[in-house]
């Protein structure tokens, strides 16, 4: 049973999962909701966490595709780090 439950999340998950449009071409029949944005000058992602939180918030406000920029900062301890901005959209 706990494997059926797993499963089963996980194909609810994947129903729900926001594609990343690449070249921030944006395809026709799709109307802009929102632009998401992650993270600010203190609080910086590693750059898989920064693109699941912008897909998260995404997924928040009912988007099925986005497109992402990831911008890098150095920080002196912790390295290279991520802040997220994208536009989240409704394509039918």
């Amino acid at each position: 049973m706990k494997k059926f439950f797993l499963s089963f999340f996980t194909f609810v998950s994947l129903l729900a999962a926001v594609e990343v449009i690449e070249g921030g071409k944006i395809p026709e029949n799709c109307q802009k909701l929102a632009t998401v944005r992650v993270g600010n000058a203190v609080q910086t992602y590693h750059r898989s966490q920064a693109e699941e939180l912008a897909k998260a918030e995404a997924r928040k406000l009912g988007a099925n595709k986005m497109t992402l920029t990831l911008i890098p900062h150095q920080h002196q301890k912790l390295g290279l780090r991520y802040t997220a901005t994208a536009d989240a959209y409704q394509c039918r």
